[in-house]
C-alpha cells in the first residue's frame, strides 16, 4: 500500500482526533503568566489557575474492599481504578447507539442540560427519543440505570462484598455528546463512577477548601451542593480565592474507574459521545468486611446480582433518584424516640416526630405519614413502638421517603401536563425556585428589609447594624464591610441595591437573623422563599405578624441572640415553677392560656404534654422536665435532633401542626374508630 492509499486510510481518524484536540485543552492545562496585571488562568477554564497537586492515585489492578476502605474511604482519598469494568458486556456494546436501540430503546430516563446550569428541571423520555436528538440538542442522560441494563455491567472488585455492596444506595447512567461539562459541585454519598465508552475529564478538591469555592449555601444537613463559579471562565477579580486551592485531576477512558469520597468537589467535562455507569453508596455506618472471606474476586459479579436500594422498572411512576437512605430515616426515627425517652407514640406525636425529621415535607406530604403510621401499627392499637419502627420493611420506608421528598424528575403522571417535560420540546421548564441563586437572593431581601423596618433615611449605620442583626458564624463589622462600598461606616439603600451576588453570598455564610423575630437564614421565611411565595417576597411591607415575635427594639437581645425564645422560656418556667406535679388537663389549660392561645391549642397542648410525659403516667413533674431538658443526641446525629434544638423550634412546628390538626384527626377517626383511648379530641 503506498503513502498516499495510508493517509486515505487514516485520514478520517486524523480529523476525530484533531477535533477533539480542538475543543479539549491541555489536562492539566498550562500555566500561562499574563501582562494586564492579573495572575495566570484568569478568565480561564477551572484548573487553570494553578499547577495541580498531581495525578489521582492510580491502580492497575483493582483493590478489595479492605484496601479500599484502609487507603483511600477511610482516609477520604481519591482513587482511579484502570479496566475496573473488565468482563462488562457495555465495554463492547454500549459504543453504539444503534444497540441501545434495539436492547433498551423504550427504558425511560432523566435528561437535564448538557452544559449544566442547576435552573431548569430534569425531562423524561425513553432512551430512542433521547438518542433521536441528543445531537442536536442541549440534552445530556442523568438518571437511575434501569434495572434493564444492569446485565450489561460487573460490578467493580471493591465493591464485590462487605459494607460497601450491602450500602448500595443507587446506579447512574450518563449518556452525552460533545461539550458536556458540569458545575463545580459535590455528592452527598461516596461514588464509584465508571466511564463505559468515551472520555472524561476530572478536577477534584478536597471538601476542606469548599468555603474558597464559592459554594451555595444550602439548608443545615444538606447533603449535596454546587459552586456559583463560572467553570469556563473563572474571574479573579470575583473569586480571588480560588487561586489559593490545590487540586488534582484524572482522566477515565472506556473501562476506567474513579473513586470519589462522599462531598468531595469534582467537574466534569466530555468532548464527544461518552457513555458511564455510577454506583453510589451510603456513607454512614462501620466498614465491615466478614462476607468476603469466600468470594472469588477473579468471578465476575454482575449488578444484576446485587441489592440497590432506589431502582428503575419500565412504566414506574417515579424514576426513583436522589431519595433519601431508607435507614437513615429509621435511624433518625428512632434517635427522636430516644431524645424523649418513649418507647411508644401515638398518631398526633408520630406527626410532630416527622415534622421534626423532614420539616414541611411532612405536611405537604401528610398523607404518607399518616399512611406510614397506619403500616407500621400493626395491632391497630393507635400507637407505635420503638420496636416497630426498627422493624419495618424496607419498601414500606421506601414509599416514605418517596412522599415526603420530591421527585428528582417528572413523574409518569407529570408528563402530559407539559411537552417540556419530554421529548416533544427542546425547552426545560425552569425549576420552582432558581437554587442557584437561593442564598444570595434571599440575603439581599433581608437586608433590604432590614433597611426599611430599621434604617433611617434609608441609611443604615453600624451601631444599628450591630444592634438589630445577630450573627452566629461571623462578626458583625466583617459583614458590614460587605456592604459598605466607600466604607463611610453607612449603608446605603443604593450600596444594597448595587452589591453584588457574590457579596451577598459572602453574607449568608455568616448565618444571620434580625434580633427579636424569627427572621432568619432557616425556618419559615426561609420556606416562604423555597415555595417561590413571589408575593411574600416582593412586599414584605406588612410581614406576617408571625415573623415579628420577642423583644422590642429597647430590650436585651441576649437571649434571642442566644437561640432563646419565647417557648423555651416556658419550658424553663416550668421547670422552675412546677411544685410537685400538674395533671394533663391543668397543663393544656396552662399552655392555652389567652396569652398563649395564638401559637398553641388542646391539640397542640396534648402533644407537648406527651413528650415531656416521659414515664406516661399523665401527671407531669419538674423532674420530667429537668430529665428531658439534660437529654442529649448521639455525637453523630443531626444537631436539630438535641432535646435542647427540639425545644428550640417547637413552638414554630406545633403551630405548623395547628393547620394540619382537623386531617390527623379525621383520619384517626376513621382507622381507629373508638378503640384509642383519648385519642380523639372534637374540641380545637
Amino acid at each position: 500500500m503506498d503513502n498516499l492509499a495510508l493517509c486515505l486510510l487514516f485520514l478520517p481518524m486524523i480529523v476525530l482526533v484533531n477535533a477533539l484536540q480542538m475543543e479539549r485543552k491541555p489536562h492539566p492545562c498550562p500555566i500561562i503568566p499574563r501582562t494586564d496585571g492579573h495572575r495566570p488562568g484568569h478568565l480561564e477554564q477551572l484548573g487553570c489557575q494553578r499547577p495541580p497537586l498531581g495525578p489521582v492515585k492510580e491502580y492497575f489492578e483493582a483493590p478489595t474492599p479492605r484496601e479500599l476502605w484502609e487507603n483511600h474511604v477511610d482516609p477520604y482519598v481519591p482513587a482511579v481504578i484502570r479496566n475496573a469494568l473488565k468482563g462488562s458486556p457495555a465495554i463492547d456494546k454500549w459504543g453504539d447507539d444503534k444497540y441501545f436501540v434495539e436492547e433498551y430503546g423504550d427504558q425511560e430516563v432523566l435528561v437535564e442540560k448538557k452544559y449544566e446550569d442547576r435552573k431548569s428541571e430534569p425531562k423524561r423520555m425513553e432512551i430512542t427519543k433521547f438518542l433521536d436528538n441528543y445531537k442536536d440538542e442541549n440534552w445530556y442522560v442523568v438518571s437511575i440505570l434501569p434495572n434493564a441494563m444492569r446485565k450489561d455491567i460487573v460490578v467493580p472488585k471493591p465493591l464485590m462484598c462487605s459494607s460497601f455492596n450491602k450500602n448500595l444506595a443507587e446506579l447512574n447512567l450518563w449518556i452525552g455528546t460533545r461539550g458536556t461539562r458540569s458545575m463545580l459541585h459535590y455528592d452527598a454519598d461516596n461514588i464509584m463512577h465508571c466511564v463505559v465508552s468515551g472520555l472524561k475529564d476530572w478536577i477534584l478538591i478536597d471538601r476542606f477548601y469548599k468555603d474558597k469555592m464559592d459554594m451555595v449555601i444550602g439548608r443545615e444537613g444538606q447533603g449535596s451542593g454546587f459552586s456559583h463559579l463560572d467553570v469556563d471562565q473563572v474571574s479573579e477579580d470575583t473569586n480571588p480565592e480560588v487561586w489559593d486551592v490545590p487540586w488534582q485531576y484524572v482522566t477515565l477512558r472506556s473501562g476506567d474507574c474513579l473513586y470519589l469520597p462522599h462531598k468531595y468537589l469534582h467537574q466534569v467535562r466530555s468532548y464527544n459521545r461518552t457513555v458511564s455507569a455510577t454506583m453510589l453508596w451510603y456513607p454512614e455506618g462501620e466498614f465491615t468486611d466478614d462476607d468476603c472471606e469466600n468470594i472469588n474476586y477473579e468471578k465476575s459479579l454482575n449488578l444484576n446480582d446485587t441489592y440497590v436500594y432506589w431502582t428503575y422498572d419500565k412504566g414506574q411512576e417515579t424514576v426513583d433518584m436522589g431519595y433519601m437512605n431508607p435507614e437513615i430515616i429509621k435511624a433518625e426515627l428512632i434517635s427522636i424516640f430516644d431524645v424523649f425517652g418513649m418507647t411508644v407514640v401515638d398518631l398526633d406525636t408520630f406527626v410532630f416526630f416527622s415534622l421534626v425529621q423532614v420539616g414541611d415535607s411532612a405536611i405537604e406530604g401528610l398523607d404518607t405519614v399518616l399512611r406510614f403510621f397506619a403500616n407500621v401499627d400493626h395491632d391497630k392499637n393507635g400507637y407505635i413502638s420503638r420496636e416497630e419502627i426498627i422493624s419495618v420493611d424496607v419498601e414500606v420506608l421506601k414509599d416514605y421517603c418517596r412522599g415526603v421528598d420530591s421527585p428528582h424528575g417528572p413523574t409518569k403522571t407529570m408528563l402530559p401536563t407539559s411537552e417540556n417535560y419530554s421529548h416533544k420540546s427542546s425547552e426545560f421548564n425552569p425549576r420552582q425556585f432558581k437554587q442557584r441563586y437561593f442564598d444570595s437572593v434571599y440575603a439581599k431581601i433581608f437586608m433590604k428589609f432590614v433597611m426599611r423596618v430599621k434604617g433611617k433615611n434609608n441609611r443604615l449605620t453600624y451601631p444599628q447594624f450591630k444592634k438589630h442583626i445577630h450573627l452566629r458564624d461571623g462578626h458583625p463589622a466583617d459583614a458590614f464591610i460587605l456592604l459598605d462600598k466607600n466604607f463611610d461606616g453607612v449603608i446605603t439603600g443604593e450600596e444594597l441595591q448595587n452589591a453584588s451576588l457574590k457579596q451577598y453570598r459572602d453574607f449568608s455564610k455568616m448565618r444571620y437573623n434580625l434580633i427579636g423575630t424569627s427572621i432568619t437564614g432557616g425556618g419559615k421565611y426561609e420556606a416562604e422563599v423555597e415555595r417561590s411565595n413571589t408575593l411574600f417576597l416582593a412586599r414584605l411591607n406588612d410581614i406576617p405578624k408571625e415573623y415579628m415575635k420577642g423583644k422590642s427594639d429597647d430590650d436585651d437581645a441576649s437571649d434571642e441572640a442566644s437561640g432563646e425564645t419565647p417557648f423555651t422560656e416556658l419550658i424553663d418556667n416550668l421547670y422552675s415553677d412546677i411544685v410537685s406535679e400538674i395533671s394533663r388537663k391543668s397543663f393544656i389549660e396552662l399552655v392555652t392560656s389567652p396569652e398563649d392561645k395564638e401559637n398553641f391549642n388542646s391539640f397542640s397542648g396534648d402533644i407537648i404534654f406527651n413528650l415531656l410525659n416521659r414515664d406516661g403516667d399523665d401527671t407531669l413533674t419538674s423532674e420530667d422536665i429537668r430529665t428531658f431538658l439534660t437529654l442529649e443526641m448521639k455525637e453523630e446525629m443531626r444537631d436539630e435532633f438535641s432535646a435542647r434544638g427540639i425545644l428550640q423550634n417547637m413552638e414554630e412546628q406545633l403551630e405548623r401542626m395547628q393547620d394540619i390538626s382537623l386531617e390527623v384527626i379525621k383520619f384517626k377517626q376513621e382507622l381507629y374508630s373508638n378503640t384509642v383511648k383519648a385519642a380523639v379530641k372534637t374540641e380545637l
